[in-house]
C-alpha cells in the first residue's frame, strides 16, 4: 500500500490504512509530518470534494498523527466536525472503522485533559461498537481497552481492576503483535504504573524501560510518551531512595 503522505486519491484504501495499524511496526511515526498529511487531505478536497469518504479518510490520518502520535490537544473541534461528516457520509457511517477511530481520538483527548467521566462513557460505547464491528482482538479494539485501563488507573484509582486488565492485555498484545509495537508499549506503561503503585519497583522499572525503548525507536526520544517513561523512572528512583531511608530509621 502506498504511503498516504504521497498517495493519490485513488490509491487510498478506505477500509484500512495502517494509521497506528496492527500494532504499528512502521518507521517512526513522527517522521511523517502533519503538514505532508494535510497536503494529501487538501489534494483530495480539490479532486473529489470535502465530504467525500476518501477526503475524510485523509483528514483522519493527519488528525491521528497530530493527536495520537504528537499529542496536540487543539484538535477537538476538528475531530467533532470530522465525526459528524463521517456519520453523514453514505460511504462511511457511524460504524465504519474510520468513524470509530475518530471517536477513539476524541476519547484520547478527554483522557489527556483528565475529563475522566466523559471518557469513561465514551469508551464504554466505543468498545462495544468496536467489538461488534471489528472483533475483540482487533488492534483498534485492544487500543481502546488500553485507554480504558488509563481511566481506571488515573480516574478511578482502582489498581486491583487495572492489574487484572493489564495482565490480560499484556499477554494478548504480545501474542498477537509482539513487543515491538506502540500498542504493547502503551500496555507496558500502564502495567508499570500499576506495579509502581504496588511498590513492585523492579517490575515497574523493567516495564517502563521496555516501554521507553519501544517509544524511542518508533516515535523518537523527544516524543511525550518516551518522556513519560523517563519521568516515571526518575520518580520511582526518588521513591525507592525515600523508602530505603525510612527503613533505616
Amino acid at each position: 500500500m502506498a504511503s498516504s503522505s504521497s498517495s493519490s486519491v485513488e490509491d487510498c484504501s478506505l477500509e484500512w490504512l495502517p494509521l497506528e495499524g496492527n500494532g504499528d511496526k512502521r518507521v517512526p511515526a513522527t517522521l511523517v509530518s502533519v503538514k505532508q498529511l494535510q497536503a494529501a487531505h487538501r489534494r483530495a478536497e480539490r479532486q473529489v470534494g470535502a465530504k467525500h469518504a476518501t477526503t475524510l479518510h485523509h483528514m483522519l490520518h493527519w488528525l491521528w498523527e497530530a493527536v495520537r502520535v504528537q499529542e496536540t490537544i487543539e484538535s477537538a473541534v476538528q475531530l467533532r466536525d470530522l465525526y459528524r461528516a463521517q456519520c453523514a457520509c453514505e460511504q462511511v457511517g457511524a460504524m465504519h472503522a474510520d468513524a470509530l477511530r475518530t471517536r477513539y481520538l476524541q476519547a484520547w483527548l478527554m483522557v489527556l485533559e483528565r475529563r475522566f467521566d466523559e471518557a469513561r462513557k465514551e469508551l464504554r460505547e466505543l468498545y462495544a461498537a468496536q467489538r461488534r464491528r471489528l472483533g475483540a482482538l482487533h488492534a483498534d479494539t485492544l487500543r481502546t481497552l488500553c485507554l480504558v485501563t488509563a481511566v481506571i488507573i488515573f480516574g478511578d484509582l482502582d489498581y486491583k481492576t487495572a492489574r487484572r486488565l493489564v495482565d490480560r492485555l499484556e499477554r494478548t498484545v504480545r501474542d498477537l503483535f509482539g513487543e515491538q509495537c506502540t500498542l504493547f508499549a502503551d500496555v507496558a506503561y500502564y502495567a508499570g504504573c500499576v506495579a509502581e503503585h504496588e511498590r513492585s519497583f523492579g517490575e515497574a522499572r523493567s516495564l517502563f524501560s521496555l516501554s521507553m525503548a519501544v517509544y524511542s525507536r518508533l516515535c523518537g526520544d523527544a516524543h511525550p510518551a518516551t518522556w513519560r517513561c523517563r519521568l516515571r523512572m526518575a520518580s520511582m528512583a526518588f521513591q525507592e531512595e525515600n523508602t530505603a531511608v525510612a527503613d533505616s530509621l
